[in-house]
């Protein structure tokens, strides 16, 4: 099924690799999982906004989401910062030459609502939680309004099989 892979492709560390058989054409796409500079940025990051209440960094999708308490308010993704914006606060990252957080979805580009954090920004831990804490208060404003039951709506049975 799959073109046999040369030995010396195993001599890596193979929990730092995610062996994903999307051939295409006769090329076997092997993408690290999560490198070492990657994590050494992570460490570094939570360790500059340790004064943040509840903070965490959650895999996901080959990056890390970066929440206060149940906030999602950052993205870290190959060794850059993103921050939750709104249409005032980004306009303090483009200012500085950072844009925004941009991922591909079924071959088009697809752009979020989060800003890289400018690296002197990143290397002050003061400002940092400062502009953290601004987009923690963004994250908490933009929260989804919960959608509103119907009235008199009767609750669907479910199919028993």
């Amino acid at each position: 099924m799959f073109p046999e892979l040369p030995l010396l492709l195993f001599d890596f560390a193979p929990s730092s690799f995610a062996f994903s058989y999307g051939v295409t054409g006769r090329v076997l796409c092997v993408k690290p999982f999560a490198s070492m500079a990657d994590e050494s940025f992570k460490e570094f990051v939570l360790d500059q906004m340790s004064a943040l209440p509840e903070l965490r960094a959650r895999a996901m999708f080959g990056a890390h989401g970066l929440y206060s308490g149940g906030r999602f308010f950052g993205i870290l993704d190959e060794g850059r910062l993103f921050f939750k914006t709104d249409a005032r606060s980004q306009a303090d990252y483009t200012a500085r030459g950072m844009g925004p957080f941009t991922y591909e979805s079924k071959g088009k580009v697809m752009t979020m609502a989060y800003h890289e954090v400018p690296p002197d920004v990143l290397e002050n831990r003061e400002e940092l939680v400062t502009w953290a804490h601004r987009a923690i208060q963004i994250a908490a404003g933009s929260k989804k309004s919960p959608k509103l039951s119907r009235p008199n709506r009767v609750p669907r049975k479910s199919a028993r099989l």
